[in-house]
C-alpha cells in the first residue's frame, strides 16, 4: 500500500499540487528546506510544553514499522504520556493507500483503567488560534486511534498562552463528516492525471517543492507569479482559461471585471503587474504623496523569537533625517549607555524597549520628521508595546513605505517584500543573514559578550534600513523621469 501523512490532509487545505507531487512528482526535483527559526521555535514550546507530564516514554524512530509497534505495545500497558507515538491505518476509501500520523502527545484519559486504556491526542501548536488545516489533523490523528479500539471524540491544542502558566489549552471535538470530505479531496486529486496549476504562496517557503514549482512558473509566465493576485481571483482566472501573464496583459480591464472576485482595484493591479512582468520594466501607478518628500526616518526593528518573548523588539535600526544609519539594542542588565562595534559603529545600549519607542519618537518629533517603515507590522509593534507617550506621537508619524510603493508603482518581479525590493533594484544585503541568525547572535553577545556577532546582527538590521533609503530614493528619481 501507498503510505500518505496526516499532514497530507493539511496540504489539501494549502496547495493540492503538493499532494499530488509528494505521490507523483520526480523525487530528484524535491528538496528539502533546511528547518525555519519558526519551526525552531514551535519545536522549543513543544519541549516545554511535554514538561506539564514530567517523565515521558518516546517512541523510537529507528524504523516506521517499529515505531508503530512500539507504539501499540505502550498503549496495550497503559502508559500514561506517549511522546512521539506512530499510528497507521488504511485510507477509508482507497484501500491501496495507508494514512499515517506521528503524534506530539498521547496521554491517557482520566479514569480509564491501564487494561483497558483510552488515550486521546495532544498536538502542540505555535500558533495563538486554532487553524482549519490544525483541525483536520488532529480528525486525522482522532480517527486513527479508532483502528485499535474505540476511539476518542475529543482532543487537545496545547497553544502560547500568558505567564505564569504559557500554555492555553483547546479543546477539539472529532468531525467525521469533515476528515472523510477531505480523504476524498485527497484521492480526487491523486487520480488526476497531471499536477495542478501552481498558485505560489507564502507556506511555499517550507515546502520541498518550491524550488520546483518556482522555476516551472517563470519557465510558464504562469499567472502566479502576478502581484496583488488573491487564490480567489486567481482560481477565476484558471476558470476562464487565461493561465499566463502574458494573456492577462492583453486583456481589456472591463474582461477581467466580469471575473469572480475582481474589482476595479484588482483589475488595475493584475494588468499592471502582468504587464511590467511582460515588459520587465517598473510601471507607475500614481504620483507620490508629499509625504514622502518631508524630513524621513526610516524605521526597522527587530522582534524575539523565543515562544516567551515573540513579539518583544529587541533591536532598533534607523536613519536620521540626513540619511545617517543608528542602531540601538536592548541589554537590560548593562550599566553602560553604548559599545563600540569592532567596525567601529557605536550601538546604543537600551535598558527595555519602551526606552527604545521613546528614542525614535523623541527625534521624530525633534525634527518634525515622519517616521517609515515597511509594512504594517512595525506599527502593530508598536501599538502593542510602546508606551503611551511615544505611542500619541508615533501613531501621527509612522508610515508604511510598502503601502506608498503598492499604491505608486508596480514591479516586474513577484513579491513586495524589502529584500524582493531591494534585490530588483541591485541592492545585496549581508551574505548568509537572515532575522533568526540576527536573534541569534544578539543572544550570543548577550551571553558571552560577543562583540563580533553583535557587529553581525546590526548589519542585517541596518541593511533593512539602508534598503528603504534605497527604495525611496529610487521612487522618487523614477517619478521624475530620472531612473
Amino acid at each position: 500500500m501507498r503510505p500518505i501523512k496526516a499532514h497530507t490532509l493539511r496540504d489539501l487545505l494549502e496547495c493540492s499540487r503538493r499532494v499530488w507531487l509528494d505521490a507523483h512528482g520526480d523525487v530528484t526535483e524535491r528538496i528539502e528546506p533546511p528547518p525555519s527559526f519558526a519551526q525552531a521555535r514551535g519545536r522549543s514550546f513543544e519541549i516545554f510544553a511535554r514538561q506539564r507530564y514530567g517523565t515521558l516514554r518516546p517512541v523510537p524512530s529507528a524504523t516506521w514499522d517499529e515505531s508503530v509497534a512500539v507504539t501499540r505495545d505502550l498503549m496495550t500497558q497503559g502508559v500514561r504520556v506517549i511522546a512521539g507515538a506512530s499510528l497507521e491505518r488504511p485510507h477509508p476509501h482507497h484501500p491501496d493507500l495507508l494514512v499515517r500520523g506521528r503524534i506530539d502527545l498521547l496521554v491517557r484519559a482520566a479514569g480509564s483503567i491501564r487494561d483497558e486504556a483510552l488515550y486521546f491526542p495532544v498536538e502542540v501548536k505555535m500558533v495563538r488560534e486554532v487553524r482549519p488545516e490544525d483541525r483536520l489533523q488532529l480528525d486525522c490523528y482522532l480517527w486513527l486511534l479508532e483502528s485499535d479500539r474505540e476511539g476518542p471524540e475529543q482532543g487537545e491544542f496545547w497553544l502560547p498562552g500568558r505567564p505564569p502558566e504559557w500554555i492555553d489549552i483547546s479543546p477539539h471535538r472529532y468531525d467525521e463528516v469533515r476528515l472523510l470530505d477531505a480523504f476524498r479531496g485527497v484521492g480526487d486529486v491523486l487520480r488526476q492525471a497531471s499536477a495542478p496549476p501552481i498558485y505560489l504562496t507564502g507556506h511555499c517557503d517550507s515546502c520541498p517543492w518550491h524550488a520546483h514549482c518556482r522555476t516551472a512558473a517563470n519557465a510558464e509566465g504562469a499567472i502566479t507569479l502576478l502581484n496583488g493576485l488573491s487564490r480567489r481571483s486567481w482560481e477565476s482566472l484558471i476558470a476562464a482559461g487565461l493561465q499566463t501573464v502574458d494573456q492577462v496583459a492583453d486583456q481589456p480591464p472591463e474582461a477581467l471585471r466580469r471575473l469572480k472576485g475582481i474589482g476595479p482595484a484588482t483589475v488595475h493591479q493584475l494588468i499592471s503587474s502582468a504587464r511590467a512582468l511582460r515588459d520587465r520594466d517598473a510601471v507607475l501607478l500614481q504620483p507620490l504623496p508629499e509625504a514622502l518628500f518631508r524630513p524621513i526616518v526610516m524605521l526597522d526593528i527587530e522582534t524575539g523569537l523565543s515562544f516567551q518573548e515573540q513579539g518583544l523588539p529587541w533591536s532598533y535600526g534607523w536613519s536620521d533625517v540626513n540619511g545617517d544609519l543608528h542602531a540601538a539594542v536592548v541589554a537590560r542588565y548593562s550599566d553602560a549607555d553604548q559599545t563600540i562595534l569592532p567596525d567601529g559603529r557605536p550601538v546604543r545600549l537600551l535598558r527595555d524597549y519602551a526606552e527604545g519607542w521613546r528614542m525614535i519618537a523623541d527625534y521624530a518629533e525633534a525634527h518634525d520628521a515622519l517616521v517609515y517603515h515597511w509594512s504594517g507590522y512595525d506599527s502593530g509593534i508598536m501599538r502593542q508595546t510602546a508606551p503611551p507617550d511615544a505611542a500619541e506621537i508615533l501613531n501621527r508619524r509612522m508610515r508604511d513605505l510598502l503601502h506608498v510603493f503598492r499604491q505608486c508603482v508596480m514591479l516586474p518581479v513577484r513579491g513586495r517584500s524589502i529584500k524582493t525590493v531591494a534585490a530588483y533594484l541591485g541592492y545585496a544585503y549581508p551574505p548568509a543573514s537572515d532575522y533568526a541568525q540576527a536573534w541569534n547572535d544578539y543572544r550570543r553577545w548577550l551571553m558571552e559578550n560577543d562583540r563580533a556577532a553583535l557587529q553581525r546582527a546590526m548589519a542585517y538590521q541596518l541593511a533593512d534600513v539602508e534598503a528603504m533609503l534605497i527604495a525611496r530614493d529610487w521612487l522618487v528619481r523614477r517619478a521624475a523621469g530620472e531612473a
